[in-house]
């Protein structure tokens, strides 16, 4: 009998396991690099279910972190404005990160049991769990559970971006007045930030802005972009609308109309890329290039 052979007879049983210390233990003793086909693929799942149960316990040990009084085993009701800059300490990140991470474990404890007990059993991973809750977070309790127990038999076969299409229409069914309502939320939101990247250069983001102002200043951009190409100016259309979005606002062309504001990104551009002519001393200024009559 084959190594092969050997190891998939049990595999094939791993996917009605539960993903407890039990089937931790079994997969431990697995060596994936001597598995093939669906055994490969059986146990690729097992492990699946067993990091999402993982989350699953994360998150209920950061609630308890979060709600946890000093010195004794009593727990608040809830994460209170300190809970965010403990978990950040304990795990080492940002506040705002420890803060969402929170604001889930509250949601799967106490608003949407179901979609906890969904990540606990495997069936779903974080970042559905997360999606799903956060679409719901502008719906009355009693509609969140509702749209929960629709989408949840879905959920496990949807990417992310689909599943979150699919519970914007359950929401809606169930509440017409909800895409308006989160809307208003997110608008409140509303910021500009400025995040240092890893390669040195920074991103610079307008988020949450109302939907017609974001389309009305990309459409200015767009439109100014494509005069400074028609100027002669070959930058890659990508690298010219941020060069145009980045003048519009650091000020250096206050003043100045679209059309100027071409202009000048077009003089730059070919003032750039003509060198100085090196056999003319004045940098090819022939103003005053009289000859020996005093004629031009």
């Amino acid at each position: 009998m084959s190594i092969d052979h050997d190891l998939g007879c049990g595999l094939a049983a791993l996917g009605g396991r539960e993903p407890d210390a039990g089937l931790v233990a079994e997969l431990d003793g697995i060596d994936p690099t001597l598995l093939t086909g669906e055994d490969l693929a059986a146990y690729v799942r097992a492990r699946w279910r067993v990091h999402n149960r993982a989350e699953a316990q994360l998150l209920a040990g950061l609630r308890e972190l979060g709600t946890a009084q000093d010195g004794h085993t009593g727990r608040l009701a809830s994460s209170d404005e300190f809970s965010g800059d403990e978990v950040a300490a304990v795990l080492g990140c940002s506040r705002t990160a420890a803060s969402q991470r929170l604001d889930l474990a509250d949601d799967l404890a106490v608003r949407l049991p179901a979609l906890g007990r969904a990540l606990w059993d495997g069936r779903l991973d974080e970042p559905k769990v997360r999606a799903i809750s956060e679409l719901t977070r502008d719906l009355a309790d009693d509609h969140a559970r509702e749209a929960v127990a629709v989408v949840l038999p879905e959920a496990a076969g949807l990417a992310v971006m689909a599943l979150r299409e699919r519970v914007a229409e359950v929401v809606l069914d169930i509440d017409p007045e909800w895409a308006e309502r989160r809307r208003r939320r997110a608008e409140a939101r509303g910021r500009v930030d400025l995040t240092m990247n890893p390669s040195g250069t920074a991103t610079l983001a307008v988020v949450d802005a109302p939907a017609a102002e974001g389309i009305a200043s990309m459409s200015r951009i767009e439109a100014l972009a494509a005069v400074v190409r028609g100027l002669g100016v070959l930058t890659p259309i990508t690298l010219l609308r941020r060069q145009v979005g980045t003048r519009l606002l650091d000020g250096s062309t206050a003043g100045m109309t679209d059309t100027e504001v071409a202009e000048l990104l077009a003089a730059e551009y070919h003032a750039e890329i003509t060198p100085p002519d090196p056999d003319d001393p004045d940098g090819g200024d022939d103003s005053d290039d009289r000859g020996p009559d005093g004629e031009s």
